[in-house]
């Protein structure tokens, strides 16, 4: 089971739901009327933040799931795959599946760096394009995204660049 080609797209999409929750918000200034409200400027911005992060992580596997139970259903009616699907197959895709939904959770939170910066949506959305192809473009199924450690590094970096702008909003005016 490769969820490759699952997570690069869901990697994109949270760029544009960060695009549209946070940097198009700050660049409209339309996210001044929600800090008006008596609320931690900090908890709403984390709060988008792990909206989007736990919506890519569900997706991820929601998707990884379904369509592994949709080959393993029809490699049930004729033969794809060779050898039966054991305990041990399953435990270890499954473990590999969440490790990669939450380092791809974190790895979605890279953009915004570049985004937020510039307040600017099509700067978001390139580069996780950008992003996500030097990550996973490869030969063979070989690619930067099959090293398991650099997809983790990867989505750390996106939890602690993410912390720039929760500390910031304090002290930013729009």
């Amino acid at each position: 089971m490769n969820c490759i080609p699952s997570v690069s797209s869901f990697v994109i999409y949270a760029s544009a739901m960060l695009s549209r929750l946070v940097v198009d918000e700050y660049r409209n200034r339309t996210i001044a009327v929600l800090f008006m409200y008596p609320i931690n400027r900090k908890k709403l911005l984390l709060s988008k933040l792990l909206i989007v992060c736990g919506l890519t992580f569900m997706f991820i596997i929601v998707s990884t799931v379904l369509v592994s139970a949709g080959f393993h259903f029809v490699n049930e009616r004729g033969v794809l795959a060779p050898g039966p699907l054991t305990a041990d197959i399953i435990a270890k895709q499954s473990l590999q599946l969440v490790v990669n939904a939450v380092s791809s959770a974190g790895l979605a939170l890279i953009p915004l760096l570049f985004g937020f910066r510039k307040k600017s949506v099509p700067t978001t959305i390139i580069s996780s394009i950008l992003i996500v192809t030097l990550l996973y473009a490869g030969n063979n199924g070989e690619s930067l995204g099959t090293i398991i450690a650099i997809p983790i590094a990867l989505g750390l970096i996106g939890v602690s660049i993410s912390y720039m702008p929760i500390r910031r909003v304090e002290h930013d005016d729009l």
